[in-house]
């Protein structure tokens, strides 16, 4: 009842909502349900799935206080030329992708001895749906902390380019 009134009093927001899971379910329907289902069952990849939005939350929290950090101890060469672009590079690259690669590693680490996880397959299909839970709530965090329009458009642009960068850097890990 509590999700149904989200969508009766807030009806573009969840329907941005909606938008930014899809995405994680058009891969893994590609993923799961176009490949031989015997290298995973279904409830280990939700199981799984979930375990990567867990993932997400302290991802959220450490990439916070790490940008505070670099914003702070360098908060006076931001006026400078070129520096702001060289703060976004650090967070970009330092911040955001070590942090979230190390917790979408420990995610898969996290699972990897299941007893029905047999195949190298199964190994890269856990990385993805780890990948693709984090990216879920990722995706949920960026829309509902926007303007309706400006949701949209990012809702739209991660569904394009993010979700499918998280589960390919999923597999990979897997």
């Amino acid at each position: 009842a509590c999700s149904l009134g989200f969508f009766i009093h807030r009806p573009f927001l969840g329907l941005l909502v909606l938008l930014s899971i899809i995405p994680a379910f058009v891969i893994m329907y590609f993923v799961y349900w176009r490949t031989n289902k015997e290298h995973m069952p279904l409830r280990t990849v939700v199981i799984v799935i979930l375990w990567g939005c867990l993932f997400a939350i302290p991802a959220i929290a450490v990439e916070g206080l790490l940008a505070y950090m670099f914003e702070t101890v360098l908060k006076e060469q931001l006026d400078k030329k070129g520096f702001k672009i060289m703060l976004g590079a650090l967070q970009a690259y330092l911040v955001a992708a070590l942090v979230e690669e190390t917790l979408k590693y420990l995610c898969v680490q996290t699972v990897r001895d299941r007893p029905e996880l047999k195949t190298p397959f199964s190994i890269v299909l856990c990385g993805v749906s780890g990948a693709l839970g984090f990216a879920t709530l990722e995706n949920v965090g960026y829309i509902t902390s926007e303007n309706s329009l400006n949701a949209f458009v990012i809702a739209v642009m991660r569904g394009v380019m993010a979700v499918p960068s998280h589960a390919t850097e999923g597999g990979l890990i897997g």
